[in-house]
C-alpha cells in the first residue's frame, strides 16, 4: 500500500485483508487481528529506517523506492512482527518457547524470501 494512504484506509484494508484470509482458512480473527496490528505499526517502522517521507520518489514501498538496503530491513522486520502476532495469537500461551521460536524464524525467513523475490520480479518489469 501506498505510504501515503490515510491511516483510516490503511487500517480498513489491512482488517478486510485479514478477514478474507480468516473466512477462508477458518481462523477466528487470528489474521485479521495480526494485519490491523502490522498496519497500525507500519508507518513507525517505516520512519525507523526512512525518517523523511519527502525523500521517496515512489510512494509504494519497494526495492526501486526505498533502496535494497533500507527496504530488506523494513520488510523482515514487518515480515518478523506479523509471523510473531500470528503465531502468538494462535498458540495463546508460550508453554513451549522454542517451538514458537523455531515456527516464528522459520515462517519468516521463508515469507522474507518469498515476498523480496517477488518484489524483485514486479520492479524488474515496471
Amino acid at each position: 500500500m501506498p505510504i501515503t494512504l490515510n491511516a483510516n484506509w490503511v487500517l480498513t484494508l489491512s482488517f478486510l485483508l485479514g478477514l478474507t484470509v480468516d473466512v477462508f482458512s477458518n481462523t477466528q480473527g487470528m489474521n485479521a487481528l495480526a494485519c490491523t496490528l502490522l498496519a497500525i505499526s507500519r508507518r513507525g517502522i517505516l520512519h525507523l529506517y526512512f525518517p523523511r517521507e519527502d525523500e521517496i520518489s515512489n510512494p509504494e514501498p519497494s526495492v526501486r523506492s526505498l533502496g535494497l538496503f533500507v527496504y530488506v530491513r523494513y520488510l523482515l522486520t514487518l515480515t518478523l512482527l506479523y509471523c510473531l502476532l500470528i503465531f502468538a495469537i494462535e498458540s495463546c500461551s508460550f508453554f513451549m518457547p522454542v517451538l514458537l521460536v523455531l515456527r516464528v524464524v522459520c515462517s519468516t525467513l521463508l515469507s522474507f524470501l518469498l515476498l523480496l523475490g517477488l518484489d524483485i520480479l514486479i520492479s524488474q518489469y515496471d
